[in-house]
């Protein structure tokens, strides 16, 4: 992050300084107490569980000496103090927000933004493996990726870099439109329209409409990428949808604007498949398992394309890959073959994930699914599809874990197609058994909703002796 100093912050967060000296210089902007120091900013969030208010006496102790805060009443304490600055506002998120949004402003970067579904981080990852090669460039680091999340990665943006790339979460309560006017994205990218947060928008159209949100602040400079092999993802319809004053550029089928073909799985090698733009055809090997990202690789390279890239250049980042940690991560150990994608899940990305382990070699396949979350009316339904699709790849064994996943073993169990089906309330339950049910030889695929914390499960398998 590039230095402010606190009159910065105070023309564009709405506060009052109600201590301290404007002129005073910070070159981090901080929500977590434990990471503080004396080049920090401390803005004190209010949430559903916690009010960091609470940890400013710690914060003063790590050395922090800028705070931004809306209690009155810590604003006497703090003020007993007399080398803190404290600045005063009515909403600390709204501060983060729009001092996020005013930094940003000031950076000479061309801005990407991904969202989707299913496939934002892969695609924000294919797409980083790409523009680093020719940009200075950085990206959100793990999930941060919604209210809070883009705000703490823009600050970890500073004046060298030349393109930045920023996945957006819908969230609990949408947030999209309020992301895309922090941001202001050049390039947006719609991955698919699937059935995560149906809870909330209570339909795939509602979905659709809040993601088409990112194109809020498009003029005819901007471009919306989106995969149309995805349903919803209609040119026509995208334009009804929105004022449409930009250009669509789509990926995809034979009418697309890039069109895939041939995709061909090589296991734990990846895929391969025909890339046809212009008239030219090219082939791409991608390091990356499950042919549904042959569709994210080809997004990645069309806004690419936008910025300058060439089609030649694109596919060699493309062969420079590192993804994010429990994305289709593949650990191989001394017994087992492991595909790590407790990043997170919805009922498309579950099903993706289990033709990736189609493609796998091993004695046995293994899948250790948990509860899928954020489904609102559609949760019971939704693991069903899934049993039901588990049982149509060639499993070997289907464990399912937590109290949604029940549906997901009983609905495998009606297809009679899987010889060993188990289910388990909790992960913790599954430990003591895991050495017994596992054998050398086989590839097991792990993946649920974040919140089921699955990646412990996957350090007890690496650790099985």
């Amino acid at each position: 992050m590039d230095t402010i100093d606190l009159k910065f912050v105070l023309n564009n967060v709405n506060g009052k300084l109600t201590k301290g000296n404007s002129l005073f210089e910070v070159n981090e902007v901080c929500i977590d107490s434990r990471k503080t120091s004396k080049n920090s900013i401390f803005i004190s969030l209010i949430g559903e569980k916690h009010d960091a208010h609470k940890f400013l006496e710690q914060v003063y102790d790590n050395g922090c000496r800028a705070i931004i805060i809306s209690d009155e009443l810590w604003n006497q304490k703090m003020s007993e103090y007399e080398d803190i600055n404290i600045i005063m506002v009515d909403d600390t998120l709204n501060a983060l927000q729009e001092l996020a949004k005013a930094y940003l402003e000031n950076l000479n970067v061309k801005k990407i933004s991904i969202t989707g579904s299913v496939g934002k981080t892969t695609t924000k990852d294919l797409l980083y493996s790409i523009i680093k090669n020719k940009y200075k460039t950085q990206r959100n680091i793990g999930n941060l990726n919604n209210d809070i999340g883009v705000p703490l990665t823009i600050f970890t943006f500073d004046s060298t870099l030349e393109v930045v790339i920023v996945e957006m979460g819908m969230g609990y309560d949408g947030h999209i439109g309020r992301l895309a006017e922090i941001v202001k994205p050049d390039i947006a990218i719609i991955t698919t329209i699937g059935s995560s947060h149906i809870e909330i928008h209570n339909t795939r159209e509602g979905i659709l409409k809040e993601k088409l949100k990112i194109t809020s602040y498009f003029n005819k400079k901007n471009t919306l990428i989106i995969n149309n092999t995805c349903d919803l993802l209609d040119k026509d319809l995208v334009n009804d949808l929105t004022e449409n004053n930009f250009e669509i550029v789509t990926v995809g089928d034979s009418n697309s604007d890039l069109v895939v073909k041939n995709i061909r799985n090589l296991g734990t090698l990846g895929i391969k498949f025909d890339l046809k733009y212009l008239d030219h055809e090219y082939n791409i090997n991608l390091p990356l398992i499950g042919a549904h990202n042959a569709i994210n690789a080809v997004l990645s390279i069309a806004a690419s394309l936008m910025i300058g890239f060439k089609v030649d250049e694109t596919i060699q980042g493309l062969e420079d890959l590192h993804m994010t940690k429990n994305r289709l991560e593949i650990n191989e150990t001394d017994k087992y073959l492991i595909l790590d994608d407790t990043y997170n899940a919805s009922k498309e990305s579950m099903c993706s994930a289990l033709e990736s382990l189609k493609s796998m070699e091993g004695k046995r396949k293994i899948a250790i699914l948990g509860d899928m979350y954020e489904l609102g009316q559609s949760t019971k339904h939704s693991h069903e599809v899934v049993g039901k699709y588990a049982s149509e790849t060639g499993l070997d064994v289907l464990i399912s874990i937590g109290e949604n996943a029940v549906d997901i073993a009983e609905a495998a169990r009606k297809q009679g197609k899987i010889e060993k089906i188990y289910y388990f309330k909790s992960k913790e339950e599954l430990y003591p058994l895991l050495a017994d049910i596992l054998k050398k030889g086989d590839s097991i695929l792990v993946k649920a909703s974040r919140g089921m914390a699955l990646e412990k499960l996957v350090e007890k398998i690496e650790n099985i002796d």
